[in-house]
């Protein structure tokens, strides 16, 4: 798909700017893909990360706990700063929902997934080539299960027909949930899940060639993203921690 002068100059743009998007941006191609392929055949030694600097004092925003030095397991933390830091926000309080579309040549994907405000873990997501009632009434079927007796969630969304539906109202009341929306004509309202799908499209879909994918791997290529960005994508506010990093330092998760 592409010649060798155009992988020679990538590569060239790449070791000029240490950046994979850079690259993307200065010259168009190619797919990250493809990129991180000629970069691994080059048998270019992988940067090393960047140490940050121990946070000392706790910023103010409740999901900005302090980075604690050494390791990130939560035996280093006292049994006091893990309950303090519990106390500032639960984990499961506040949910966001929206849907967002993927068109590619071969078809269209929608994404439906539950993203936490505690620490932006996508709690469970559908994922379908069509925007029916059931992309979003089975997600919130299987999130029900998730929660611990007694526990109920804010769910906020959009104003969108899937969350006025009679599907959605019931199972929304028959599990307990508390239902919030966007005002009308304000769609900022919702912006933090929109903020992720942003994230995910920005990282994953654009500047990305798909005409040689069909829809079902699409589908595997979007759920194995979704599965390392809970696991393996690590966030500032979160002392550099993924997700379900930052829940086992908390003990909250096993």
């Amino acid at each position: 798909m592409y010649s060798k002068e155009q992988k020679d100059i990538a590569l060239r743009i790449y070791h000029q700017t240490e950046s994979v998007t850079e690259t993307i941006r200065i010259l168009g191609y190619p797919t990250r893909r493809n990129l991180y392929t000629w970069i691994a055949e080059e048998n270019t030694p992988p940067k090393t990360r960047k140490e940050y600097p121990v946070i000392n004092n706790p910023p103010d925003h409740p999901c900005n706990p302090p980075l604690v030095e050494g390791s990130v397991s939560s035996t280093d933390i006292s049994s006091d700063e893990i309950n303090q830091l519990k106390a500032q926000i639960q984990a499961n309080e506040k949910w966001l929902t929206d849907i967002t579309e993927f068109a590619i040549p071969a078809g269209k994907v929608y994404l439906s997934p539950i993203v936490d405000c505690f620490d932006g873990l996508l709690v469970d997501w559908n994922i379908s080539t069509s925007p029916y009632a059931l992309l979003v009434n089975s997600m919130l079927d299987d999130v029900a299960k998730l929660l611990s007796v007694g526990e109920k969630s804010i769910i906020h969304s959009d104003r969108g027909v899937h969350y006025r539906w009679p599907g959605w109202i019931d199972r929304m009341e028959k599990n307990g949930f508390i239902r919030s929306m966007s005002k009308k004509g304000c769609s900022p309202d919702n912006s933090a899940c929109e903020c992720v799908f942003g994230r995910i499209k920005n990282e994953l879909f654009y500047n990305a060639d798909w005409s040689g994918v069909n829809i079902s791997e699409f589908i595997g290529i979007l759920n194995d993203y979704l599965y390392w960005y809970n696991e393996k994508r690590i966030k500032k506010s979160l002392g550099y921690l993924s997700p379900i990093e930052y829940r086992h330092r908390l003990g909250l998760v096993t």
